[in-house]
């Protein structure tokens, strides 16, 4: 039997490209298709996948297996979104609303912040005889308080 007999032999033959994590195999036809490059060139690259310019991986690993450049091995396009190295899956919804959510985490993260500064502040002032407690300064979220209230105060004297 001849090497290319009824061409099974030559539709057979395929580029192998892997990310680290998936393994694509591309016929000749769809490296053409990808590439814009003739048929007989995706068959020099299948041949001898050394001859493939780093350029074009790249941007066959975009285009074949939905590498996200830029990101660490394992994460890719795909038709449901952006797939994660641990399997987790994000929609564009879900993208859309990430920064929102994150936004909502800082404001939390801060307001914790604040919370536990004056906790720290109040049980220095309860460790403090009550005749030195005069001498520490209030946080400013109290202060601000007392002030709204003394000026609540003065306006209901004066109405």
């Amino acid at each position: 039997m001849k090497k290319f007999q009824d061409g099974k032999a030559a539709r057979n033959v395929k580029l192998q490209l892997t990310d680290g994590h998936r393994i694509k195999l591309l016929t000749a036809a769809e490296l053409s298709e990808l590439t814009g490059v003739t048929k007989s060139h995706a068959y020099r690259w299948i041949k001898d996948p050394s001859t493939l310019p780093d350029r074009m991986r790249d941007m066959l690993e975009m285009k074949a297996l939905g590498k996200i450049p830029g990101f660490g091995p394992g994460w890719y396009f795909d038709d449901n979104g952006i797939q994660g190295p641990r399997g987790e899956a994000f929609t564009e919804y879900e993208l859309d609303n990430f920064g929102q959510a994150m936004t909502i985490v800082r404001n939390y993260d801060r307001d914790i912040l604040k919370l536990r500064q004056q906790i720290d502040w109040l049980q220095q002032k309860l460790q403090t005889p009550p005749e030195l407690r005069k001498q520490y300064s209030k946080p400013k979220v109290i202060q601000f308080h007392e002030h709204v209230k003394a000026k609540e105060e003065k306006q209901i004297k004066e109405g």
